[in-house]
C-alpha cells in the first residue's frame, strides 16, 4: 500500500541505486528554479525506522537540499516494500529526468550481488528475466570497469537500455548508445583487457563512436591478430634469445609489420641464431673450451699448417716444417673436441699430401681413424712451383670416429672414398672448400637438426653447407675480416 504525502527534506534519506550525474543535477536545478518544484512528480519513498528511503528521485532530492526546499511531496510506501524495485519502476518511466541507462544497471545489479543477491532473485526483484541477468553479469566479468568507466563518459543524454531519449540532432558527435547488446556483438570478449582499451579508444575519440559494425569487426581481429602472435612468441621463442631482440620482434608485431606465416619464419631464425654460433675473431682451442660436454654430431675442419698463431705468417717450406708449433696446438685442440662430440660423433679432417701424416698421427691419440682415408679430388691444380714438383689436385680427408663409442652408420648406403667436386669459384679465403662437398659429408654423417662444428670456421662454408642442411653449426675462425661476408650469405641462406 502507500500514499501521497507531503514530508519534511530532513526526514528524507537517500538510496541511490546508481551514481549521481551533475550533468542531470543541472537539469533539474533549472527546472525548479524557473517553475518551481512540480508536486505531480513526488518522489517515491518507503518507511523505515521512522524516516523515509529515497526509492526513486534522488537527484531531485539532491536539488531540493541544495535549493533549501523544506518539504516536498512523496509517493509513501509501507516497510517492507523493496527500494531497488521501485527504484527501477520509477526509472524506466518516461517522463522520467534520468533513465537508468546501461551502467546505472550495472552498477545496481553488482550492489544486489555485494549484498549476496543470487541472480535469479535480482532477477524477481527488478523485473528482468535470469537470462537478461546473466548476460549483464558476464559483461562485468568480460570488460573492465575502467572500461567501461571511459566508455560511460562518452554516453550523455542518459541513453536507457533500449534506444534513447534523446533526439539524434541533439546528441553528440561523441556519444554513442552504449547496450548490454553492443559491447556483447562487439567482439570485446574475446580480447585482453589492454586490447579492448586500445578498441574502445579508437572506437570513441578516432571513430567519434560513429564506426561501423565491419569496421569494428576489422579492428577486434587486428588486434586478435597481435595476441596471437604475442603467444606464438612467448610458446616457440627460446629463451636464450636476448631482451633486446625480444623487445625487438615485440614491437614489430605491435607495429603488425608480420603475417603469421613470416613471424614463424622469423622466430624460428632466431632460434636457430641462439643455437648456431658463428664467432669471428675467436681463436679455435678458446672457442670449443666455451662449449658443453657432448654437444657435437659432426666435426668438419681444416686445420691451419705453416701458420703462426700469434701473428698469422704463413711460412714458405715446401716441406711440414712444425717450428711455429702447429702440431702441439692440434693435439690440444683434439682433447676438447673429444670432449665436446658425443659418442658417436663423426670427424672430418682436411689435410694437404705434405702434413696428413703428421695430423693422423694426433689424431690417432684420440680418435679412431679409418685407415681408408677420403680423397677428395678437385677440377683445378693447388698453386705450387709447377717447374719444380708436380702440381697436387688432391686433398686427404681423414675420417675418424669416437674411441670405444657407439657406432653411427653412413646415411648412404654406398660412400666411395674419392670424391670429387669442383673448387668454389667465387672464394673468400685461399683455403675454401665447396659448399657441396661440405654437404655431403654433413648429410651422410648427421640427422635434421643436429650440430655441426669447424672450429677453423675461415669463410664459414662448412656452417652455411650445415645450416642449408638444416643442421644447427658452431664455428670459430680467427680472422675477423670474414665475418660480414658469411653474415650476407647466411641471410640469403635463411632466406630461401
Amino acid at each position: 500500500m502507500y500514499a501521497t504525502e507531503l514530508i519534511e527534506v530532513t526526514r528524507l534519506k537517500p538510496f541511490p541505486v546508481r551514481d549521481i550525474r551533475p550533468s542531470t543535477l543541472e537539469k533539474i536545478k533549472k527546472r525548479i528554479t524557473e517553475s518551481g518544484y512540480n508536486p505531480a512528480r513526488p518522489l517515491s519513498v518507503v518507511k523505515s525506522n521512522g524516516s523515509f528511503l529515497i526509492a526513486d528521485g534522488n537527484h531531485r532530492f539532491a536539488v531540493i537540499q541544495e535549493l533549501n526546499i523544506d518539504k516536498v511531496p512523496c509517493v509513501v510506501y509501507e516497510e517492507g516494500h523493496d527500494p531497488y524495485a521501485l527504484a527501477v519502476n520509477g526509472n524506466q518511466d518516461e517522463d522520467t529526468y534520468a533513465p537508468m541507462d546501461l551502467f546505472d544497471w550495472l552498477d545496481l545489479i553488482a550492489k544486489l550481488q555485494d549484498d549476496g543477491t543470487t541472480q535469479e532473485k535480482i532477477g524477481e526483484r527488478i523485473g528482468w528475466s535470469r537470462e537478461k541477468i546473466k548476460n549483464h553479469v558476464t559483461l562485468r566479468s568480460k570488460i573492465g570497469t575502467e572500461i567501461l568507466v571511459f566508455a560511460k563518459s562518452f554516453q550523455e543524454g542518459r541513453v536507457p537500455e533500449f534506444g534513447t531519449n534523446v533526439p539524434k540532432n541533439e546528441r553528440s558527435v561523441t556519444t554513442c548508445d552504449f547496450t548490454e547488446w553492443w559491447f556483447r556483438n562487439s567482439g570485446l570478449y574475446e580480447l585482453e583487457a589492454d586490447d579492448q582499451m586500445k578498441v574502445m579508444e579508437w572506437f570513441c575519440v578516432e571513430e567519434k563512436c560513429k564506426a561501423a559494425k565491419k569496421k569494428l569487426d576489422e579492428k577486434v581481429e587486428y588486434y586478435k591478430g597481435i595476441r596471437s602472435q604475442l603467444k606464438m612468441m612467448e610458446e616457440q621463442l627460446s629463451p636464450e634469445i636476448s631482451d633486446e631482440k625480444k623487445a625487438e620482434l615485440f614491437e614489430a608485431i605491435h607495429k603488425g609489420e608480420y603475417s603469421d606465416k613470416r613471424l614463424e619464419s622469423v622466430i624460428k631464425q632466431l632460434n636457430e641464431g641462439v643455437k648456431n654460433k658463428a664467432k669471428f675473431g675467436v681463436d679455435a682451442l678458446e672457442g670449443i673450451k666455451s662449449l658443453s660436454d657432448n654437444e657435437v654430431d659432426v666435426v668438419i675442419t681444416d686445420p691451419p699448417y705453416g701458420v703462426d698463431f700469434k701473428s698469422s705468417r704463413r711460412t714458405g717450406n715446401p716441406e711440414f716444417d712444425d717450428s711455429l708449433g702447429i702440431l702441439e696446438y692440434f693435439d690440444d685442440l683434439c682433447v676438447e673436441l673429444k670432449r665436446v662430440c658425443k659418442e658417436n660423433a663423426h670427424i672430418y679432417v682436411f689435410c694437404g699430401c705434405v702434413n696428413a701424416f703428421e695430423f693422423k698421427r694426433i689424431l690417432s691419440k684420440h680418435f679412431e681413424v679409418h685407415d681408408n682415408w677420403l680423397t677428395w679430388v678437385k677440377n683445378n691444380h693447388t698453386p705450387c712451383d709447377f717447374k719444380a714438383r708436380y702440381a697436387s689436385k688432391y686433398e686427404i680427408i681423414w675420417f675418424c670416429t669416437m674411441p670405444n663409442g657407439k657406432e653411427r652408420k653412413l646415411n648412404n648406403s654406398v660412400s666411395p672414398d674419392v670424391l670429387e667436386f669442383a673448387i668454389p669459384q667465387d672464394k673468400v679465403h685461399d683455403c675454401q672448400k665447396p659448399e657441396p662437398l661440405l654437404e655431403y659429408l654433413i648429410k651422410n654423417s648427421s640427422s635434421s637438426g643436429e650440430v655441426v662444428l669447424d672450429p677453423f670456421a675461415g669463410s664459414g662454408s662448412t656452417l652455411l653447407a650445415a645450416a642449408k642442411c638444416k643442421r644447427y653449426f658452431i664455428g670459430f675462425e680467427k680472422e675477423e675480416k670474414y665475418s660480414s661476408d658469411f653474415s650476407r650469405k647466411y641471410g640469403d641462406v635463411c632466406h630461401d
